[in-house]
């Protein structure tokens, strides 16, 4: 682009003013956004000399107009009723090649945006939208490739054409409204899984798809803000006539959205990750923030997960895996756990509290403690795992205890339920190894912390800030997230499969 530029500058620099189109005050010969160009006059002979001396401009560089890519729209008064008519009888040749004439029914596409001899229409983007989902549908690609397809390509390509052509309400929530169709499709979420999943930011545990119709109008109001204090003066007229005024009009209406007024995208992402946390499913995931990169699987295209298991995390992420406290959520039915437990069975029974998953949840944090001892001796760390220590209030069996120069640190890992407070939890853990006596025996004397994380991979503050600070980055903030969640589908399907019955304390298989 930077190319064109300099060559159209130099070519805009030298037209004759004196043949621009004038209309209630603005006068315009040209227009120009990379190597697209509009040539405007007042009369036929005028654009004719425009486009002669285009014609010499560009043959002196070694550049030529491409006749079968340029129309010409010539519009004349018709003499009655203060009218305009559109003559396409009138032709114009560039480079000795005739380009198309556009008449009154014409549609040609400029910039992305859809124009009709009356201006800018909507086009049909709907139709072209449900083509590009069901290309993207049926390619080869895994769910994750799917969503980034979506997100970093199609989406930005729809919010060009929608900031620049004309809107409503209604497009932009029917856009949306197919666009999650075919995320439920592509995840098999069920159909009550909250919106505010798909549209809150990545970082706190949404799927960070732009919501258009919270997000486009906020985008027109700052294009529109732009032309209006533009150091052109034409741009800065045409700010101020009826067309641009009613649209600024519109998406200022439009950018109050259920009460509330969002002026930027940020703003829009706030407020549906507001949504998400305050709804049943998404309120044990507004600790997501807390460590960076644990949601990062999410956005990657990445082949570190197969497709089958990247859409069964994303369902157990957002607690939407089937059990009978979801599934009959709102009705008085009974809804006790399967294997006989005096509990409901819902899924923080079964990741925390059913005998069927005692041993996934042992193998669960087991994994966590291999993943850290393996990744801290490999940062320089001196790693002891599952020392014993014996001490007056009973044995203490620390998972790591790990060593480097004159630096020591005690690490307890814990996953815990949902409605159990991260910060709690990890005070609880640490105040259980702080024993003076057990502090004493160990030369240097070490630190005590837990590693503190739910089984829907929230994790403490105070344990990221620890694990942060003995060298573990992003990246082991993913790792650890996805083992955690793996571990608990895992318990998941033990508990639907098992057929063990609790009976007075004791086990039986049915």
């Amino acid at each position: 682009p930077l190319f064109f530029n300099l060559v159209i500058d130099e070519f805009l620099e030298g037209l004759n003013h004196e043949l621009a189109y004038r209309c209630q005050g603005l006068q315009v010969s040209a227009m120009a956004f990379a190597d697209d160009l509009i040539l405007a006059a007042s009369t036929k002979d005028g654009l004719k000399e425009h486009t002669r001396k285009l014609e010499n401009f560009l043959s002196q560089r070694g550049l030529r107009a491409n006749a079968e890519k340029s129309s010409t729209l010539v519009i004349l008064p018709s003499g009655r009723g203060h009218k305009s008519k559109i003559c396409p009888n009138i032709t114009f040749q560039i480079h000795g090649k005739d380009m198309t004439s556009q008449n009154c029914t014409s549609l040609w596409r400029y910039l992305g945006v859809t124009f009709s001899a009356t201006g800018r229409i909507q086009g049909p983007i709907r139709f072209e939208l449900a083509a590009l989902l069901q290309r993207v549908s049926s390619a080869p690609l895994k769910p994750q490739q799917r969503l980034v397809v979506l997100r970093y390509y199609l989406m930005p390509r729809l919010t060009h054409r929608l900031t620049l052509g004309p809107i409503s309400a209604k497009t932009l929530t029917a856009i949306d409204r197919t666009i999650r169709s075919n995320i439920r499709r592509w995840l098999a979420l069920p159909l009550d899984v909250p919106m505010g999943f798909f549209y809150a930011q990545i970082e706190q545990g949404g799927l960070g798809i732009n919501c258009l119709r919270t997000t486009i109008p906020s985008l027109r109001l700052r294009r529109f803000a732009k032309m209006t204090h533009s150091s052109n003066s034409a741009c800065t007229f045409a700010a101020t006539r009826r067309t641009v005024t009613d649209s600024i009009h519109q998406a200022e209406r439009l950018c109050v959205f259920k009460g509330q007024t969002l002026r930027n995208p940020k703003e829009s992402g706030r407020f549906w990750s507001s949504q998400l946390h305050a709804s049943s499913d998404g309120r044990s995931l507004q600790g997501c923030k807390n460590a960076k990169g644990s949601t990062y699987w999410l956005r990657e295209g990445t082949s570190f997960l197969k497709g089958r298991e990247f859409i069964d995390l994303t369902k157990f992420h957002t607690g939407a895996m089937p059990n009978l406290t979801r599934l009959k959520r709102g009705r008085d039915v009974p809804k006790k756990c399967r294997a006989g437990c005096e509990s409901e069975e819902s899924m923080g029974h079964i990741q925390q509290r059913c005998h069927r998953t005692h041993h996934t949840r042992i193998e669960r944090r087991n994994n966590l403690v291999k993943y850290l001892s393996k990744r801290l001796h490999d940062l320089g760390w001196h790693v002891k795992v599952e020392p014993h220590y014996a001490t007056s209030q009973g044995t203490r069996i620390p998972d790591l205890v790990i060593k480097r120069d004159s630096q020591a640190l005690i690490l307890d890992v814990q996953v815990v339920g949902t409605r159990v407070g991260l910060t709690q939890a990890h005070e609880a853990k640490t105040n259980k190894y702080k024993i003076p006596e057990l502090l004493m025996s160990m030369d240097p004397r070490p630190s005590v912390s837990s590693v503190t994380t739910s089984y829907r991979g929230v994790w403490a503050t105070q344990s990221v800030g620890i694990l942060t600070d003995i060298g573990l980055g992003i990246h082991d903030f993913k790792i650890m997230t996805i083992r955690c969640l793996q571990g608990g589908l895992r318990s998941f399907r033990t508990h639907q499969q098992m057929t063990s019955v609790r009976r007075d304390g004791n086990f039986r298989a049915v």
